[in-house]
């Protein structure tokens, strides 16, 4: 570029430069910012987007999770309770069979200790039962005596002794039984008491009286608690 004076014909000390004027606002120096601040921003929208999904797929694998553990948690609390419950019952059961076990035991040493008593209250009931009888009806020993003396038919001598008031009785019983083989002579005696009689053959004799009715039943039922089997 050339020269030029100063009005005064000084000519100038330094060169001077001509002023250029930059463009505000679109010019070309920009355009490498915008793009840098455009990039900035969709990267950091990417972020955001990355970071959204990542939260969505943690999120549903907490819920996973946490599904399965409380299922988990369920099912195990459910294990816990039914093996409880399997163990009370269990020793529920244990008790009763026990007790059961043991009741039976206490119910046949009872009957052990009062079976004795009761037969002997059972007899002392028949024997008041018998004599009652024996006292309204005079010959109520006559199965007992027609018995017996079926069993002495064969016998060349029979003789029936009785209290003396009831002779007429027992003779009007035998005069009934057209079947006997043989009769037997009537006899009162004293010593009889009344409601029993005694037998006198020539094969042995026999005293047919209440009491001895009675005993042959206490034998019978000792014979029965004899033979009973031992429950241990």
């Amino acid at each position: 570029m050339s020269t030029s004076l100063l009005g005064d014909g000084r000519r100038p000390t330094s060169e001077v430069r001509p002023f250029r004027y930059r463009t505000v606002g679109g010019g070309e120096d920009d355009q490498p910012n915008s793009n840098r601040n455009t990039k900035l921003a969709a990267a950091a929208e990417r972020r955001k987007e990355n970071i959204e999904a990542i939260r969505r797929v943690l999120e549903a694998e907490f819920q996973v999770r946490e599904k399965r553990a409380r299922e988990e948690g369920i099912k195990e609390g459910q294990l816990a309770l039914r093996g409880e419950v399997d163990r009370t019952v269990a020793a529920i059961r244990d008790a009763l069979a026990l007790a059961v076990k043991q009741f039976a035991l206490e119910r046949e040493d009872y009957f052990r200790r009062v079976e004795g008593h009761v037969v002997k209250l059972a007899l002392a009931i028949a024997r008041r039962i018998l004599y009652r009888e024996a006292q309204i009806d005079p010959l109520f020993l006559a199965g007992a005596v027609r018995v017996a003396l079926d069993k002495i038919s064969s016998a060349t001598m029979i003789r029936l002794y009785v209290h003396p008031d009831q002779v007429s009785d027992w003779e009007e019983f035998l005069a009934r039984q057209s079947d006997l083989r043989q009769r037997p002579d009537v006899l009162g005696d004293t010593a009889v008491a009344e409601g029993q009689c005694r037998i006198e053959s020539s094969l042995g004799a026999a005293d047919l009286s209440l009491e001895n009715q009675v005993m042959e039943i206490e034998r019978g039922f000792l014979d029965l608690l004899a033979q009973r089997p031992d429950i241990p």
